[in-house]
């Protein structure tokens, strides 16, 4: 069973907005959707570790590897994941008009810990 370890980072939305407290952002307000900067994995029991990031490579250079890696898992582990990690690369690999990737397991370590 191949069980990938994996986190990655976004860039926060930008929006023209009036107040600081409370707000409620109109999408029309919306300057820049958030989106992936970078991400890093690796198998369980491995040693190496896999990375890239904008500055590094570009967006669908970046988008294929972690793409490669979670099609090949049977498990995918992340800290939440569930609510962020995965459904922002999945928003990605639709942007970029990519499949989604092979089905895997997800383990969401908050999930757990908060069980």
């Amino acid at each position: 069973m191949k069980i990938l370890l994996l986190d990655c980072e976004t860039s926060p939305n930008t929006a023209f907005v009036w107040g600081i407290f409370n707000e409620t952002i109109p999408l029309a307000r919306l300057i820049e959707s958030s989106g992936i900067l970078c991400w890093s994995a690796k198998w369980l029991g491995s040693e190496e570790v896999f990375f890239d990031s904008i500055h590094k490579s570009s967006k669908k250079r970046l988008l294929r590897g972690i793409h490669e890696l979670l099609s090949a898992a049977d498990v995918v582990v992340t800290y939440n994941g569930n609510r962020f990690d995965l459904p922002v690369l999945n928003k990605e690999f639709l942007l970029a008009e990519m499949l989604p990737p092979s089905p895997y397991k997800s383990l969401d370590l908050s999930q757990t810990v908060k069980r």
